[in-house]
Parts: structure tokens; sequence; C-alpha cells
């Protein structure tokens, strides 16, 4: 019997996906029924279990299977149905084209290998991987959601109306997961936006400051220079001194000099004549800034 099988001269074959018993709410079956028809070469209708083989390629001609199965098969009167994907995982996606091959008894692999060819309700399914972000609408699908309400589709039961589900450190805003902590249009709480100039930070609406300015109560200030805000919004510099590099520091008269906080003429000062910490020698007094 497999010698006769081999030189089959007749086979007929189509692809349908079915549902194998599945209810109208079961997942989408990962199966394809294959039916054919095999004689012998005398054309007499096969009557015997035999294994066959059964490989899927991307070409006609493509010398590498992309999937491959081995059944054993009952043949009834030259009839026989198989799932395919029983034994082996079919591809993941059936996005394009594929041929099967296959084999029977161990022999070589008939020919011409047969293109698969969509059942009815792929070709619709297939429209679905066309189908525009945001398409799917409520009123699209004539359901009307209550407030608070978004459409969502859960496996089994398809596009219902229902509570979405936000991560956590988001708000459910509109129909939208928001971070209240730093989103302008709802800063803190849905709906509170932050005014034009202002940045949402930790759910506050902020002044907006420039590069090298820091926001203090509201107000942009350079901590550098600022007597208010020396260093740090709130550090005030004591009456008589300036703001210098973020350091309060002493302010002095024309002519004089801070030396370590004190103003110091260094044309006259015998302890910084010329320079601050340049002593004179005893006995020598300070002239334009020179010892004598």
């Amino acid at each position: 019997m497999p010698s006769a099988l081999t030189r089959l001269i007749r086979r007929i074959a189509f692809l349908l996906v079915v549902l194998a018993g599945a209810t109208a709410h079961a997942a989408v079956p990962e199966t394809l029924q294959y039916q054919g028809y095999l004689t012998t070469s005398e054309g007499v209708p096969v009557n015997a279990s035999i294994g066959m083989t059964f490989r899927l390629y991307t070409s006609a001609g493509a010398a590498v299977p992309v999937w491959t199965e081995a059944q054993p098969v009952v043949v009834s009167n030259g009839v026989y149905s198989v799932l395919l994907g029983t034994y082996a995982n079919l591809p993941a996606a059936f996005d394009v084209p594929y041929y099967l091959g296959v084999t029977v008894s161990g022999g070589p692999e008939l020919a011409p290998r047969q293109p698969l060819a969509s059942a009815p309700y792929a070709l619709t399914a297939r429209r679905a991987l066309q189908v525009e972000p945001g398409a799917v609408t409520a009123e699209s699908l004539g359901i009307t959601c209550a407030t608070g309400q978004v459409l969502k589709y859960t496996e089994g039961s398809g596009w219902a109306c229902g509570s979405l589900d936000c991560g956590p450190g988001t708000t459910l805003c509109g129909g939208t997961c928001i971070d209240v902590q730093g989103d302008r249009a709802n800063c803190g709480a849905c709906g509170a936006a932050c005014t034009a100039g202002r940045v949402c930070s930790g759910g506050t609406c902020q002044l907006s400051c420039q590069t090298g300015l820091t926001n203090c109560v509201g107000v942009c200030v350079n901590t550098q220079s600022d007597v208010a805000n020396c260093g740090a919004c709130g550090m005030v510099c004591p009456s008589g001194r300036i703001c210098s590099n973020g350091t309060c520091q002493l302010t002095c008269q024309t002519g004089l000099t801070n030396c370590s906080g004190v103003c110091t003429n260094l044309l006259a000062d015998t302890s910084s004549c010329g320079a601050c910490g340049s002593v004179c020698p005893a006995g020598t007094g300070c002239r334009n800034g020179t010892c004598q």
C-alpha cells in the first residue's frame, strides 16, 4: 500500500477555517481543517491508516518550509480529514501567502503545492488589520456608555461599556488615564488646568522660569545675585551686604575693599597695604599702598 500511495496521480484538496466544536463565545481556533481525496495510480480510492506529513511554504517553489507537522491519518473511500496544528503550532500570523505541501508515507512531496485560500469570515477579519486607530467607538457600534465609562473589548464577550482600569499613578479623566502630578490640563485634579506660563509639578501649577532663574514663591529670581534669595529661596542677606555668586558679601564704599568682611583702604591700612593681608613692618606706615 505505501508504494502505491507514493504514485498518486489525482488529489483534490481544500482548506477551511473551522470552529471545531467552539461555542459562540469561544476563543479563535488555532487549527486549520484540511480535507483531501486520495487514489492509487489506477484511480482506486484508498482505504487505509497511513502517516502523512504536511508542510507550509511561503512560495510554491520554496526549498525550506516554515512549518511542518506529521499526523496519522485514516483514509476512507479516498476521503480524509485532518486538523493542521494539532501536533505543531501553526505560524503565529497568517499575513502572507502560504502553500501547503503533502507527503504520504515518507514518499516524495505531492505536486503541485496547494495555495491557502481565505475562508469567507477570514476575509472580513482582514479588514480589522486596516482599521485606523480610534475608528472603533461606542457611537460606531451603536452602544451608549454611561458617564465615566469607556468602550472596552473583552475576549469572548466583545465590545461593551465598562470602567477604564488606570494603572498606578494615573487618574481617569474624561475616559483617559492621566498623570495629574504633571499634566498641565489636569494638574492635581481632572480639569484643573494651569494658566499660561506655568507648568504642573507635583500636582501644583508652578511658574515656568527661564534657564538660570529659580521659582521662589511664584517669582523667578536669580539666586546668584538676589539679596532676598541668595543661594536659595528665602536666604536674605544682612543689611549692607550684597549677593555675589550665591553668597552674601560685604558692600564697601567707593575707595574701600572688602578684606575678609572688613572694608579696608588699601592705600593707607598698614595691615593691608596695597592688598588685603599685606602687613607693613613695625615702625613703618602705609602711604599710597606702599609701606614706608
